[in-house]
């Protein structure tokens, strides 16, 4: 299947559950795909219950993670996701991907400003970014191809990035079901 170019994460917005076995549950049920790529944790959804906006991931909890997920594939990643920078472990960055998802940013040139800024931060580690939000139609709506052309500002721009994703909430006004 990676032959097709298909990639995936397997992400999860942990809340409260221990992210160790949210690894193995992903990894016993869908690690054998040959397009799993890595573990993904959305942090603004880790450990909501104690802090309004996910609780910052430290140095041995990335650590252990990327350990963790090793164990089923040598080479797989973990994706760690937010749009504020201090919810990212301090100094750990091996293993890992470090992926911006801010929204509402008004027009593509800020967008590029505000993800620059991201790649900065975590060069010369890998970053990703995650756009197409419903916030940000009003300018990413009048282009020809939104992906294509924020992704390609991006990658002109911010030379860590490694992954794109769109955003599952607008898919079908890009990618409208036949």
């Amino acid at each position: 299947m990676r032959t097709a170019g298909i990639k995936v994460w397997l992400q999860v917005e942990p809340a409260k559950c221990d992210v160790p076995m949210l690894i193995d549950l992903m990894y016993l049920q869908y690690g054998h795909h040959p397009s799993v790529i890595g573990f993904g944790v959305d942090v603004e959804w880790f450990r909501k219950d104690l802090v309004r906006f996910g609780k910052p991931v430290t140095d041995a909890e990335a650590q252990a993670w990327v350990a963790q997920t090793r164990s089923y594939h040598a080479e797989d990643l973990v994706l760690v996701k937010h749009w504020l920078p201090e919810k990212m472990p301090p100094s750990y960055r091996d293993g890992l991907v470090f992926v911006d998802d801010s929204q509402g940013l008004g027009s593509l040139s800020a967008m590029v400003n505000e993800f620059s800024v991201w790649g900065q931060t975590f060069a010369p580690s890998p970053v990703g970014f995650q756009y197409g939000y419903a916030s940000d139609k009003s300018w990413w709506g009048t282009m020809a191809d939104p992906p294509r052309d924020i992704g390609n500002a991006l990658i002109s721009a911010i030379p860590n990035t490694r992954d794109l994703v769109w955003v599952d909430f607008t898919a079908y006004d890009i990618w409208p079901p036949e």
